[in-house]
């Protein structure tokens, strides 16, 4: 029925007849009702529970106010959820889905929130019909009458089994994964692209690498910079740039260990991108490879070792052929002299020659002495064994005896202020340091020139000091002086074997000394020898204060 302003409304007519004495009906009269909100109000009711059947959540009501709280509705889903048909359902309990799981944390939050009229959501394990297990969320809300008394509530009932089983899996992924990255050699890290790149992912196995907790790198401003070596931290930083432009990069440098020893690292990283090409962040990996640093380290010295043998066999090929010739060619000479003409010589021209066999020999022994020298000193076996002396002493016994041997040609001033300097010192070793750089300044120095020795004492030292006026050594020559078999470039023919500094060098680091030259070419050098004086122990007072050669 239409309204006089258009409305449509649903009436309810009520009508009753109208007799008159005889029973006979005259007329009619009739009642009409708009029951158009009730009509809406059913078809409302109509609508929500067309919505609620056809829900995919499983919905139950359960009256509260009768005995063990029966279930008074369910809709179908609950059948496709749990196995059981409505009609098993209505006058149940709702906890027997639980089966026999009953030790659920949310078994009792449930209750609680029953029994205070509150609401709640909860995780339980239930059981469908068959047995099998399902996880329920299930939801709670209280309804209450229009007296506001507690009658019913509604349970809302969603199957997350394979939101919980994709839980699981992701759980034993994640699990996994922290294994891997845990006990894997190298540190997995994130960081940002620009700025500090400051660490934004960092794998746990830091700690055991380098002994930093994670939190210190992500938490920390410019943590990874701060610690990478300062020598390598422009390269890295550039190395870094090219990694935006190429897209990835590797690189080795040394990073600052907790234990405050720096480690090389090696560092592979990649630009991470979208779709569209735009950098998002960058990811990498670090080794530690310090040993595999040391080994190569090794390796270049070994291989740096055998370079310098192969090198020293041959400067001593070169020299045993041009220093030994010429002493076997005038022994082999004065010997085939002496063979064939012996007796047609007088006894003094006889002597010559075999002074000059004798000289010839004394040259190779020397020779032949040094290079068993410097052998036992490269294994390490030279021998030390110092003995109490009186240095000033010896030293003059050495000049004099030097000083013998080159006759007049050369003239060796020693100086020492001390009249006597005891000492305790190996008398051998000392020899060869003295003897070789006083045959040094001799050998260099022009005929008729003078050497000059000077010793000096010093808070417990003793300082030996030789100056020439020689030929002087070459600046480039300096760097390789004391090396074996190495001779300067500007002796010329003058004769040696290049292995007496070396000797001299040996000998001084064998009494824990100290060696220094100073050289300039055609002027001369000077070279100073500084050694311990060794004072003598209570054991060692016993030496002849006489002692003289």
């Amino acid at each position: 029925m239409k309204t006089r302003s258009g409305r449509i409304i649903q009436i309810e007519l009520h009508g009753d007849a109208i007799k008159d004495t005889t029973g006979k009906i005259i007329g009619s009269v009739g009642i009409h009702t708009d029951i158009t909100e009730r009509k809406q109000a059913e078809e409302s009711l109509q609508l929500r529970d067309r919505a609620i059947a056809a829900s995919s959540n499983g919905i139950i009501i359960t009256d509260v106010t009768m005995p063990n709280s029966p279930i008074i509705y369910a809709n179908p889903a609950l059948e496709q959820i749990t196995g059981y048909s409505v009609a098993e359902v209505i006058g149940q309990n709702s906890s027997f889905l639980h089966g026999a799981d009953l030790n659920q944390p949310g078994i009792t939050e449930v209750h609680d929130a029953i029994t205070q009229g509150k609401s709640c959501t909860v995780i339980l394990r239930n059981y469908r019909k068959d047995g099998t297990l399902f996880w329920n969320e299930i939801s709670i809300s209280p309804v209450y009458d229009i007296h506001g008394r507690f009658t019913h509530y509604i349970a809302i009932q969603s199957d997350i089994t394979e939101r919980k089983q994709a839980e699981v899996a992701l759980l034993i992924s994640q699990e996994r994964l922290q294994y891997l990255l845990y006990s894997s050699p190298g540190v997995i890290y994130s960081c940002k692209i620009y700025g500090d790149h400051g660490i934004t992912f960092m794998s746990e196995n830091v700690i055991s690498m380098l002994g930093y907790e994670v939190e210190e790198f992500m938490e920390i401003p410019n943590f990874w910079a701060n610690h990478v070596h300062p020598e390598d931290l422009h390269q890295v930083f550039a190395a870094n740039a090219t990694l935006i432009q190429q897209g990835q990069h590797s690189q080795e440098y040394r990073f600052l260990h907790s234990n405050g020893t720096y480690r090389w690292m090696y560092d592979q990283a990649k630009l991470v991108q979208d779709d569209a090409g735009n950098p998002l962040e960058i990811v990498g990996y670090w080794l530690d490879i310090t040993e595999r640093k040391q080994l190569e380290e090794e390796l270049k010295a070994a291989l740096h070792k055998e370079k310098e043998l192969n090198e020293l066999k041959s400067r001593f090929v070169a020299m045993t052929s041009h220093e030994f010739r010429t002493p076997l060619s005038t022994i082999l000479s004065s010997s085939e002299l002496l063979e064939h003409y012996r007796h047609r010589w007088t006894e003094e021209k006889q002597l010559s020659h075999l002074h000059r066999i004798q000289t010839a020999v004394k040259h190779m022994t020397e020779m032949l002495n040094n290079v068993l020298v410097i052998g036992k000193a490269e294994a390490g076996k030279l021998d030390f064994i110092p003995v109490p002396l009186d240095l000033v002493k010896y030293c003059r016994y050495l000049v004099e005896e030097l000083q013998l041997n080159v006759n007049n040609q050369h003239r060796i001033n020693f100086i020492c202020q001390e009249d006597s300097m005891p000492c305790c010192m190996d008398e051998k070793l000392l020899e060869h340091i003295i003897s070789n750089l006083l045959s040094n300044a001799i050998k260099y120095s022009p005929t008729g020139s003078t050497v000059r020795f000077y010793l000096t004492f010093k808070d417990g030292l003793a300082v030996f000091t030789i100056q020439d006026q020689g030929i002087g050594i070459p600046p480039e020559d300096l760097p390789h002086l004391f090396e074996s078999f190495h001779r300067a470039t500007n002796v010329g023919n003058i004769q040696g074997t290049g292995l007496g500094l070396a000797i001299v060098k040996k000998c001084v680091d064998t009494h824990n000394g100290e060696i220094a030259v100073k050289s300039e070419v055609g002027v001369g050098t000077i070279f100073t020898v500084t050694v311990p004086l060794n004072s003598y122990t209570k054991t060692e007072a016993n030496y002849d204060k006489n002692f003289s050669y």
